[in-house]
């Protein structure tokens, strides 16, 4: 599937890339994070590099899960 980013010209919503595993990383270390979704506590970077490669890509692929990520001046990341 194509990536078509959304955007309000404030927040924009794109596909995650390689280039934000250590933003994710980082961002589930938020202890609210896992009260929301199921994320292995603790989180690591090769959690992030899975969820990367086992998730995100394959739902690109196949349309069927196409998570995104929140990019702002004040977001770092989000799915």
């Amino acid at each position: 599937m194509e990536d078509h980013p959304l955007s309000d010209t404030t927040i924009w919503l794109t596909r995650p890339t390689e280039a934000d595993i250590d933003d994710i990383a980082v961002c589930c270390q938020e202890p609210s994070i896992a009260e929301w979704v199921t994320i292995p506590v603790p989180y690591h970077r090769k959690d992030a590099e899975s969820f990367l490669a086992d998730m995100i890509a394959p739902g690109w692929a196949t349309a069927a899960r196409s998570g995104r990520c929140a990019r702002g001046p004040t977001v770092r990341w989000s799915a």
